[in-house]
Formats: C-alpha cells, structure tokens, sequence
C-alpha cells in the first residue's frame, strides 16, 4: 500500500490489518457516497482507495453489475485483457479470445461481465494466478442480497460462495492482493458474507465528526471564494453536523452559483430537505423556541434538569447521565418538557422516527442509518417519544425476529459509554412496563427516570403560559373560579379549554379572551379520559422515579409495596375490561 498522508482512522485501520496479514478482502461501509482526505484533496472513496491503498499494485479493477469492469488506467485494462486472451484460449472459446487481442474489453464482452455468474469466476481465477492486484466490487449488496438461502436463486447461492471464498481460500491470501466489497448499508449484504470469516474484516466508514467538517469548511471556503454572513466558520461546522462533506460542498457550490453569502437559515433550511430526501421520517430535527422557564409549575423537576444542562454545558463528560426518561399519562407534557430542556442546554435535539418497514431487512437498514448519522452529530440529545411502541424487545416473537434485532441494535448504542456527556438518550413513554428493562437500567437510557403525573400543578400558570406562546391576548382577571373549574385537567385538556375560549372571543369579535369567555370554555368542555387507565399509568410512573423528591401526593405518601399493589389491583382491573 502507499505511504501514509495522514490517512482518516478508518484507512489507517484497513492499512495496519493487511499489512499485518489479518485480513485481504476488506467490506468497506457506511458513508461511502462521500468525500475522503487525501493531502489537501477530498476524493471519491474509490478514488481515494486508489490512491491511499494501490500503490505497487499492477492490476486495479472496478467491478459493479451496473458499468461491468473498468480500470485505473488503460494500461492495466491492456493487462487484464492479456490475463484473459490466454484464458479464453486455454478453454477453447477463441471467438472471446480474439474479442480481447487487441488490449481492450469489446462491447459484447463488457456486457458478458454485468452478469456476474460469467465475471466472479473469471476475477476469482486472477486473483488465485496473478500478484498485486487491487479489486473494489461496489455496490457488493447487488452480489449478496441479504435475504434466507432458501429465497435465492441459484446464481445469488452461487455468487455468496465464490464471493466468500475469497477470504478462505489460501491461493487467494498467499498473494500480494486485496478485495474492496462497497456497501453503503451493511445489513443489506448477506449475513454469510458477514459472520464466520476471519480473513473478512468488516470496516464502518464513519460521517465527518466536528474537526473534520471545520477543517473541509475551511478548505472549501476559500478554494470557492464564498463568505459567510451571520455565521462563523465554527457555527457553519456545528450547524452542518449529521451532513457528510459531498453535501456541505454541494452547499458551498450552491452559494457560489447565486453570488449570494451562506447564511444559517439558508443552511438549516438545506439542511432539513436534505435529512428529508435521505432519511424521510427516520429522524427530524427540533429547534425548540421555549426554555424551562416556559414550563409551569414542576420546580424539583425543572432544578434536577438545569442541574443536567449545566453538566452538559460544562463539558465535565464523567459527571452526565447516559440517558433521561420521561414517563406518565399521555398530555402530562413530556415532550414540550424535553424540547424545553434540550433549548436549555443549547444542544441539538434529533427525534428518531419509527424504523420499521414491512420489506425484508428495510428496518434493520433504517436502524443502521440512523445510528451511523446520530454518531456523527455529537454533541446532541437524541429523543425517542413512545419508545414503548416504535422499538423492539429482547425476547419478542412473531415477525421473524425483527423486534429482537432492532431491540439488540438500539439498546447496544445506547449503553456505548464512549458516548457519556456527548450524547445524552432522552425517551418518553406512558408504558413503561412494555419497555425492555435493559434499556431503562442505568448506564443505558435510565440514569434519571422522571415521573409526571396527569393533573396540571399550576392550571392558572399554565393557561396564561400556552396563551403567550400562541400569542393570545388575555384580559386581566381573578383566575381562581376558573382554576376551581379546571381542577384534575392535564396540560393537554387546558390547553383545548384555552382554544374553546379563544373561539367563543371570535364568535364575539373580541381580540381578547375575557374571564367570561374562559368561564365559558371551562364550564362547556368534557374531558374524555379513563380514570383507571390514567391512574395505572400514573402509578406505573411512580413506580419507575428514580428520585423520591419528584413524586407528589399521594404516591409520595405510599411505600413501593403499596405502589406495587395498586399497580397490580388497576392491571387486573383493566385487563378485565379488556383495556390490556
């Protein structure tokens, strides 16, 4: 291989495990559609394998279904047709063999090399006859679809034999030769390929991280000519977190077209349709307007997580949470109290969607993406709402063990510590029986399990609170008859109260909402709620609080065993109705 220049970890890994004699055929995957540092070049990855890896090498080949064979250069295309002008004359095929005499491939054999049943034997015989030859198979996923042997076809069975063997086969690894396998989502490549291979190594080419997207920014900036406008160079890096440099240099190239600086809204806005085009639902970015002091009421609770945001805030890694739980009835507020935290702290805040997909291995794929994404956007607090249901768990049954793998992927990043105080898990649920308890033990997602209960502590503040974000105006009065009317509704049931009210002022033509019109709306609307399931919820809330100083009356009253019973007592009830 070439001399070293500084190569990215991931290379400098791939180079130590060849030259060490531990591996030759090497699975590169992840963000392989990006650019990759060379000196004070950024190249396309096979580009960049050429360069960074081929040095010495007489024959480098590029394989895919799609274009066939192509090569570095003319000259090993020349060579490659002489390894096969002699091979098709050994096996009496002279009308290939002439095809080939004159150092390049003809149409007719290009397009015979698109189908791999003819092309994998014939490079698995140069690689077992020839010296230093570099071979990169991209999109190898197309070789070795990842599905059960007993759906494939015979040339798929056949094409995971051959492509296996390659690892295994001593004639192979005695040579001066290596095996470049391109797959962008690792799930997608047949699990033999994957598992039981110890000449396989299997290698994630991660997202860009923070240094390395300032450092191309820097880079990009001046080669393109392009400025700023609101924004400095480590606010473009941190704001571009989650995209990889192909992305960030299409941005800059978009801004030199118009002759216009790069501003941070041209930069979210991008952004956004970006992670939109990519990920679809998988993940959406918050950018919350409202702090902690536009949450009423809660005091222990807003203390404990001013105390979480100035450890975050701080940098003092050892001293953060792995993981926050948010857990109570539906409407109690847990996710405007997490985007309110998340503003706190001054990190972004990336919601994970529903991986799941009804297509053979879709969910496993949309997992390894988003996890490979929220990687490389540390520092950030990563929010996963009614993780009870998007989520599987160890031991489920009934959809060929997708659960169990989704279940085993998720909870694994989670308890990764090398991630402690760069992110921080944040997860809501009103069942958090139906959640794996391995996720919800500390060092995982469960170091702080918060319990919010379903009747609003301030029903006043909360009114006058959901009023000024939605920009209603309120006319001065005595807000205790109302408060008296309210009594027991959630922050969800007061905020409807509110919009009741505010459509009694339009009916009014009032552009304020009067005591009589709030009276009104507080006397008018019933709440539709079930009382037993809403007092199983709280209870099971109370059951997971992991400081007793956040519990309230009566649950801060009672003992874990007289919790423990009410639990049970409200489980039969309701199973019984056939509500569980």
């Amino acid at each position: 291989m070439s001399e070293s220049l500084n190569l990215p970890k991931w290379a400098q890994q791939v180079r130590h495990r060849y030259e060490g004699g531990v591996a030759s055929v090497f699975c590169l995957h992840g963000n392989i559609r990006d650019l990759q540092p060379f000196g004070n070049q950024y190249l396309p990855l096979p580009n960049f394998i050429v360069r960074a890896f081929t040095g010495g090498k007489q024959l480098v080949l590029f394989y895919s279904i799609r274009t066939g064979l192509t090569f570095a250069d003319p000259a090993m295309e020349r060579e490659f047709c002489q390894f096969l002008a002699v091979h098709f004359s050994l096996s009496g095929d002279m009308a290939l063999a002439a095809a080939v005499r004159n150092g390049s491939l003809a149409p007719q054999v290009q397009d015979l090399f698109k189908n791999p049943s003819f092309a994998l034997p014939l490079l698995q015989k140069l690689l077992e006859t020839r010296d230093k030859v570099a071979l990169i198979i991209e999109d190898a996923e197309t070789l070795a679809p990842n599905q059960e042997l007993a759906f494939l076809s015979m040339d798929d069975r056949r094409n995971i034999a051959i492509l296996r063997n390659w690892a295994e086969n001593p004639k192979v690894r005695q040579k001066d030769n290596f095996v470049f396998w391109l797959t962008e989502n690792l799930s997608d490549l047949n699990t033999r390929l994957r598992t039981g291979t110890p000449h396989l190594d299997l290698t994630e080419i991660p997202y860009p991280n923070y240094e390395e997207r300032l450092s191309f920014i820097q880079n990009e900036l001046t080669e393109a000519k392009v400025k700023l406008h609101d924004l400095t160079l480590e606010q473009f890096a941190h704001l571009t977190a989650g995209l990889n440099l192909a992305y960030i240099r299409a941005l800059i190239m978009e801004a030199k077209k118009s002759g216009e600086p790069l501003t941070a809204q041209h930069v979210r806005r991008r952004k956004e349709e970006i992670f939109q085009e990519e990920y679809g639902g998988l993940i959406k970015v918050h950018e919350p307007e409202y702090g902690l002091d536009m949450v009423a009421g809660l005091e222990p609770v807003k203390r404990l997580l001013r105390l979480v945001a100035f450890i975050l805030r701080s940098g003092n890694r050892q001293d953060a949470p792995m993981g926050i739980g948010f857990v109570g009835p539906p409407g109690t507020g847990k996710t405007y109290i997490v985007k309110a935290f998340a503003k706190e702290v001054g990190l972004p805040l990336v919601e994970v969607g529903n991986v799941r997909e009804m297509w053979v291995g879709a969910s496993e794929r949309n997992a390894d993406k988003v996890i490979a994404l929220l990687r490389s956007m540390v520092p950030v607090i990563v929010l996963y709402d009614e993780i009870d249901q998007a989520y599987g768990r160890r031991g489920e049954i009934g959809d060929s063990g997708v659960s169990q793998r989704l279940w085993a992927k998720f909870s694994t990043f989670m308890a990764d510590t090398s991630l402690r105080g760069l992110m921080l898990t944040v997860w809501a649920t009103n069942r958090p029986d139906l959640v794996d308890e391995a996720i919800k033990r500390p060092d995982r997602a469960g170091d702080i399990k918060i319990p919010l209960f379903f009747a609003a502590e301030d029903p006043e503040a909360v009114l006058k609170i959901n009023a000024q974000k939605r920009g209603f105006k309120l006319e001065e009065f005595d807000f205790t008859p109302i408060v008296e009317k309210v009594k027991g509704f959630s922050p969800a049931e007061l905020n409807a109260v509110l919009t009741q009210a505010r459509w009694f002022a339009l009916e009014d033509n009032s552009p304020v909402i009067t005591f009589d019109h709030l009276m009104r709306a507080a006397t008018t609307y019933t709440p539709s709620r079930n009382e037993q399931m809403i007092a199983y919820m709280e209870a099971l809330a109370a059951l997971e609080c992991t400081d007793q100083r956040l519990l309230v009356s009566p649950y801060s009253e009672m003992s874990r065993e007289e919790l423990m019973r009410r639990t049970r007592e409200l489980r039969f009830e309701l199973a019984s109705q056939g509500l569980l």
